[in-house]
């Protein structure tokens, strides 16, 4: 089994409620963020033992290429995009293609984590919130906590994973005073005057109660 700690990093990310996580990488002269992502129960994955979705972010260009992970090797949809992405030079004769990409797991396996870290550096945090609500992908700056109201059935709305990964990430000390009550919401904005301390959203938060 080549990906050894992928296992432990997948356990631990489900004991903790973590649907993302993100970690360095480095390979051949580049450096490179890793964002690695849970499937979710009903989500549909390309291959029966793919176990995580990984996204190499290539730190100096900002391109990525995308792969998915099982326990044994990391597998690209594209071998030329695969070998284009990472600047890989193929000699004739040397190593199939199969042998790069198991020379490549063998090599990543040591970069993965076995446990989330609970303070990511800032540049890592951006990478994961911009990939936790792709379609406001510059919304990092948090500027209020909502309530979501009721359903029509007039039980309260659940705030998304995905807002309560964000928020965990981006305000972990403002997460923590209302993760308990998954009415609300965090509201994030792209503008960076926007964003309050968390003293000035809780006051605000109180007095509308």
């Amino acid at each position: 089994m080549a990906l050894n700690n992928l296992r432990d990093l997948l356990d631990d990310m489900k004991s903790k409620n973590r649907t993302i996580e993100a970690f360095p990488f480095n390979y051949n002269q580049g450096q490179y963020a890793v964002i690695l992502t849970r499937y979710k129960p009903d989500e549909s994955k390309p291959h029966q033992s793919a176990q995580a979705k990984l996204e190499f972010f290539n730190l100096n260009s900002g391109n990525s290429i995308f792969a998915y992970a099982n326990f044994s090797q990391v597998n690209f949809k594209n071998a030329n995009d695969f070998i284009n992405f990472f600047k890989i030079n193929v000699q004739a004769g040397t190593a199939t293609i199969r042998e790069i990409f198991q020379s490549f797991s063998n090599f990543f396996a040591d970069f993965i984590p076995t446990q989330t870290k609970k303070d990511l550096d800032i540049i890592y945090k951006r990478i994961v919130a911009t990939r936790l609500e792709p379609n406001s992908p510059n919304t990092i700056y948090c500027y209020d906590v909502r309530r979501n109201g009721k359903d029509k059935a007039g039980k309260p709305n659940r705030r998304s994973v995905e807002n309560s990964e964000k928020a965990k990430i981006l305000r972990p000390e403002l997460y923590e005073k209302f993760k308990a009550d998954s009415n609300y919401s965090f509201f994030f904005s792209d503008n960076p005057s926007d964003e309050k301390t968390d003293a000035e959203i809780i006051r605000e938060v109180t007095n509308r109660q």
